[in-house]
């Protein structure tokens, strides 16, 4: 996973990440998970996540796609459930400019970020947006929200990596969206394994 963030990162940014930031301290984590910006942060991603109206035209659009045209750019905007692309433009730069003053505040590095992994969760569970079916409480129902609770760290891992990286509006917007593409497709595994969980979970009511 790490390696994944560091990559992406990579591939979304021209630029070298300074490697004399300053590393955050040892309790960035008690510090972080609750600081509101960061909570805010997660706020708006669950919402944006949620705002998604054609998963399958998003993952279409930004497969092995790093640059964006315009019509994509409208296409986008319009899958993910905003009038327009201003209003896709406006979110994720309010999103980087609570990224950027994060890891102003945090010293955030291409090389520290995946230690954010346990305070994404911790908001993410502590903020009430991890209770996605009504199942929960069942073996299979406790799965499938915790699968979605790793799977949306994961892609807050990967957000904030575009967020830090030095790159133009369009880049990054296409970084972004990558991103979103990966998490929909994780949420998916996610499905399919509460599927297949509650099929098994079938046949041992069935057997008992």
């Amino acid at each position: 996973m790490y390696t994944f963030v560091v990559l992406l990162l990579s591939s979304c940014s021209n630029e070298n990440i300074d490697e004399n930031l300053s590393i955050p301290p040892e309790n960035l984590i008690s510090e972080i998970s609750t600081d509101p910006l960061f909570k805010e942060f997660i706020i708006q991603e669950s919402g944006h996540f949620n705002k998604i109206q054609d998963p399958t035209r998003v993952l279409k659009i930004t497969q092995n796609n790093n640059k964006l045209s315009l019509m994509e750019l409208l296409d986008l905007s319009n899958a993910m459930g905003y009038d327009n692309p201003e209003e896709l433009v406006d979110f994720y730069e309010e999103q980087d400019e609570r990224i950027k003053n994060l890891s102003s505040k945090y010293g955030l590095t291409s090389k520290n970020i995946v230690d954010l992994e346990a305070p994404i969760m911790e908001a993410f569970v502590s903020e009430g947006l991890n209770v996605t079916t009504k199942s929960a409480g069942s073996t299979c129902g406790d799965r499938y929200n915790n699968c979605l609770t790793n799977a949306f760290a994961v892609a807050g891992l990967e957000h904030i990596a575009c967020g830090i990286a030095d790159v133009t509006v369009i880049v990054g917007i296409a970084c972004h969206a990558l991103v979103t593409t990966l998490h929909i497709t994780a949420n998916n595994e996610c499905g399919y394994a509460k599927e297949n969980c509650e099929k098994d979970q079938t046949v041992i009511d069935h057997l008992g």
